[in-house]
């Protein structure tokens, strides 16, 4: 069984997640917790050996073997739950370690119910931490993941969870909307050309798995553009990408793959990457359209948007020795 406790215990924060931990699985969340949970379990095994005792006696060797396979089954189980569960926690004490404060609110205890009787059955290490980060997360800011959202990662697969990381690379967001850039220069995918996401080998049938899961709307809807002040930020991991127009400029539409309420959700705990090219592209099609691109580090977010320093943004297409390869935020 995994070891705890191994959190800086003098933050605001790790309390905070020891005290949601504690009511979800009903202790303390400390070594003792462990004892505790030890304790339960050899009074349960005792409760079937005396079973098992009885039926010796009385020579019923068939019930015998069933409490012997009932005992195996259960303790084996239990053991890859508390595991699981362990795991999520470290994962979850790791993010929060970063963190200087959290909210004052209170997770919602029927949140708490449901993210654990969950995780206890996650074993896939990739999904496993998307998990971590979502107790994180919750305790940082409650009310930021909703239940439809945890069901919709509770039936996703390995293999889900794996496009949709791959997916996440080219995810704008502005406010609660998440979107990613589906056509190319010309605009003729309808006509046999490819689309961004073909080219970086993420086909219509991986968007039809995402759609399935809950994640994406497959089919391509138009994104309005509009230039609010000259200029609007969309924020692409640890970037904005502003896109400015002249003065009184019309807006612009182009088609893009959006996501549903989970996945904007689940998008937030991936680590995105900065792809130029991916950029460059939607840069060039715009451009045609009478708008420029900039892309900068974000400094931070005001009640207006995001906060970025106007004299460091790059206009794009910006090509260099990097610009097809990804640069890590």
């Amino acid at each position: 069984m995994t070891d705890i406790n191994i959190f800086k215990l003098d933050g605001k924060p790790i309390t905070k997640l020891i005290e949601v931990v504690s009511k979800g699985i009903g202790t303390l969340y400390k070594p003792t917790a462990i004892r505790k949970k030890a304790d339960a379990e050899a009074y349960r095994i005792g409760i079937l050996e005396k079973a098992k005792s009885k039926a010796k006696a009385e020579r019923k060797e068939i019930e015998l073997e069933i409490f012997e396979r009932a005992e195996n089954r259960l303790l084996h189980r239990e053991l890859l739950r508390q595991q699981n569960i362990e795991e999520v926690i470290q994962i979850a004490g790791d993010q929060l370690n970063q963190e200087e404060s959290v909210s004052d609110d209170p997770v919602d205890d029927d949140w708490i119910a449901r993210f654990f009787n969950i995780v206890q059955d996650i074993s896939d290490k990739d999904v496993r931490n998307l998990w971590g980060r979502i107790l994180s997360g919750e305790v940082k800011k409650p009310n930021s993941y909703s239940f439809r959202t945890m069901d919709t990662l509770r039936n996703i697969s390995p293999l889900e969870a794996k496009l949709f990381m791959k997916f996440s690379k080219f995810v704008l967001i502005e406010g609660k909307n998440a979107f990613v850039f589906n056509t190319n220069k010309e605009g003729n995918f309808a006509h046999g050309g490819k689309t961004l996401l073909d080219e970086y080998e993420i086909p219509y049938s991986d968007l039809l798995i995402l759609e399935d899961a809950g994640l994406i709307v497959a089919n391509d809807v138009q994104l309005t553009i509009n230039a609010t002040d000259n200029s609007t930020a969309f924020v692409y991991g640890d970037y904005a990408v502003v896109f400015e127009a002249p003065e009184k400029s019309p807006p612009i539409s182009t088609e893009c793959i959006c996501l549903t309420r989970a996945g904007y959700e689940l998008v937030n705990l991936t680590e995105q990457s900065l792809v130029l090219e991916y950029l460059n592209q939607v840069a060039e099609m715009v451009k045609e359209k009478g708008m420029k691109v900039f892309y900068s580090e974000i400094d931070g977010f005001s009640e207006s948007g995001v906060v970025i320093n106007e004299s460091e943004a790059i206009e794009l297409p910006f090509y260099s020795e990097e610009s097809s390869t990804e640069t890590e935020t």
